[in-house]
């Protein structure tokens, strides 16, 4: 994977979406998370008319670990309790790729582009975080 970000679409402009935003060109990029009071119409007219703006991480081992995840034996898989996560994250793959077993068992196998749906996923399948 060539950039480590890419531009979002508005609609994933959800509640606890994690994204970084660059004021002006002579500023640093500022994280910022979705609140309740965002306003998408204005998402997706400074998307459209502020090109290079908005970014979001794809997610990486380092989101992975956020959501407490710890290493086992490689550089592949992470495990919390009885889930592990087989990473497949890097330069021959546009949007990352992850595999999650839970008590041995595959509950997930596809791409995952940041760490918000990540969290999503996980809570869906039923894994708390």
């Amino acid at each position: 994977m060539e950039n480590k970000y890419y531009t979002p679409e508005t609609e994933e402009f959800v509640l606890g979406f994690e994204y970084q935003l660059k004021p002006s060109p002579l500023m640093d990029w500022e994280n910022k998370k979705v609140k309740l009071d965002i306003n998408l119409e204005a998402v997706d007219f400074h998307i459209k008319n502020n090109e290079g703006t908005i970014r979001v991480k794809y997610l990486d081992r380092d989101d992975i670990i956020d959501c407490k995840f710890k290493y086992i034996n490689n550089k592949r898989d992470l495990v919390k309790d009885s889930v592990r996560v087989r990473t497949y994250i890097g330069e021959q793959f546009e949007v990352p790729n992850i595999v999650i077993y839970k008590d041995s068992s595959l509950v997930f196998s596809g791409k995952i582009k940041n760490k918000t749906e990540f969290k999503k996923l996980l809570t869906q399948l039923g894994i708390v975080l």
